[in-house]
């Protein structure tokens, strides 16, 4: 205590306020050094996941499992690929449901979107019918005119 007069009582330790400022800084400091280094790793494991993206479409294939022309496989050969009846489709379906130019799967240089090109019996990516482009991924199943299955497979 300090007695009215300013004077330290006898026996009573002052507080240090500079020793407390200090720890408070060491603390302050410590905790912006966590930052940073949490920041810099989070980083970094995002390049990394960047890095193992594949850059290609190579090495990709779309599968029919299900409908007209079952098992067949289909390896990409280019970034577009067209599905559909006609014979200049990369991927021909010779099938009624199937439209002419059906859909066309898509590589942007670091995934697939799949687009419905108009087609009459509609495009369904895991049962869902798309009338916008949608990603594509792996496993994903694709369905033309509600006939014909096709997967993203990988190991082409």
């Amino acid at each position: 205590m300090t007695p009215v007069s300013g004077e330290q009582a006898p026996g009573v330790a002052r507080p240090d306020y500079l020793l407390l400022g200090g720890i408070a800084l060491l603390l302050l400091l410590g905790g912006a050094v966590l930052l940073g280094i949490s920041i810099f790793l989070a980083r970094r494991r995002k390049a990394k996941r960047r890095a193992a993206a594949p850059s290609t479409f190579h090495g990709y294939m779309l599968v029919v499992q299900a409908g007209p022309g079952a098992g067949a496989r289909y390896p990409f050969t280019q970034s577009t690929v067209v599905m559909g009846r006609s014979a200049d489709c990369q991927v021909v379906i010779n099938y009624p449901n199937v439209s002419l130019h059906h859909a066309q799967l898509a590589w942007d240089g670091r995934q697939f979107a799949v687009q419905d090109l108009d087609s009459t019996n509609g495009t369904f990516v895991n049962g869902h019918r798309i009338t916008e482009p949608v990603l594509f991924r792996l496993g994903d199943v694709l369905s033309l005119g509600g006939t014909v299955e096709l997967v993203l497979r990988a190991g082409g």
